[in-house]
């Protein structure tokens, strides 16, 4: 029992320290994990090698791929219980099971003793040796059977991995084509709305247009009158403005052409004011600050009123 102990405790090791090479040893970790490997084991090491080989071929029973469970029950029955046909049954299921394993060497060692040593318990009994044939040969067709569904499986595995490959083409093909059609759809939409915005505004500015024309002639009237008023005014008081805007009266007095409607204030030159305009707005735009809009009104004492009220259509001097 102490030698079947320690082969067990060997096996175990081979498996968890890393034998064969990664998919073998994980697929033997779980193997090993199972609830009733675990108390086969334990029985085992306790001495109860026919509790071991219940609960083994119980849990073969349940899982017949579990090759942890084959080999461990080989070497009891090798070891232990003497039972070489069995032993040889499992070592070959085991082998079948995991052909890459690391301890493979280890196993068919043992398969080749396990049948010399079947062989020898013979005896060569006919009768018997024609029994144990009969036996090897259904074994021997199990481990085909067993060989063949593994080939099945991989085949499976095969196929679905080139189904996985395909269906993420499609994918990725979806998804290119969805972007595709996101960017169209927000280029078509930019454009309407591009389009929605120059007709807005072209009709803002026919608007706006029709207006203009309409209101320019009394506009105009308007600031024919305020002119002759300003220079009225102008000229009565004590000959005209005083010494400090000379020049800007004699640009006054000097100016035939009535001022175009719609243009920006320019120093020197006559200015129409504007709907919305104030003399801040007007001294920024034309000396580039509204804090000089006194200059503007100065220059303009004789028509506008103190607080510096202006309206539009109404003719300023701009120094």
């Amino acid at each position: 029992m102490k030698r079947l102990s320690l082969l067990l405790c060997c096996a175990a090791t081979c498996v968890f320290v890393g034998c064969g090479d990664d998919s073998v040893a994980e697929s033997e970790r779980q193997e090993r994990a199972n609830a009733l490997f675990t108390q086969a084991v334990a029985a085992a090491d306790n001495g109860n090698a026919q509790e071991a080989e219940r609960l083994y071929r119980e849990l073969l029973g349940q899982d017949g791929d579990n090759a942890s469970a084959h080999l461990n029950l080989a070497m009891l029955e090798d070891d232990v219980l003497k039972n070489y046909l069995e032993a040889v049954h499992h070592y070959q299921v085991y082998l079948a099971l995991q052909p890459n394993a690391e301890k493979r060497g280890m196993v068919e060692e043992r398969l080749v003793a396990a049948r010399e040593n079947l062989a020898a318990q013979l005896g060569g009994g006919t009768e018997k040796a024609r029994a144990d044939e009969v036996e090897r040969k259904r074994l021997d067709a199990e481990i085909e059977t067993l060989k063949a569904k593994i080939g099945e499986q991989e085949a499976l595995l095969v196929e679905k991995d080139k189904t996985i490959k395909s269906l993420e083409a499609q994918v990725a093909t979806w998804k290119r084509t969805s972007a595709e059609l996101e960017a169209a759809e927000t280029d078509a939409a930019r454009k309407a709305e591009q389009e929605a915005a120059k007709a807005a505004a072209e009709k803002l500015a026919k608007e706006a247009q029709a207006t203009s024309q309409n209101d320019e002639r009394s506009m105009l009237d308007e600031i024919a009158a305020a002119r002759a008023e300003a220079e009225r005014m102008i000229n009565e008081k004590d000959g005209g403005v005083s010494a400090a805007n000379a020049a800007t009266r004699k640009a006054v007095e000097g100016r035939a052409d009535t001022p175009r409607l719609g243009a920006s204030p320019v120093p020197g030159q006559d200015y129409v004011v504007r709907p919305g305009d104030t003399l801040s707005s007007i001294a920024r735009e034309a000396y580039g600050s509204g804090a000089k809009w006194e200059t503007i009104l100065e220059a303009n004492r004789a028509t506008l009123s103190p607080n510096g009220d202006i309206k539009p259509g109404q003719v300023l001097i701009i120094p």
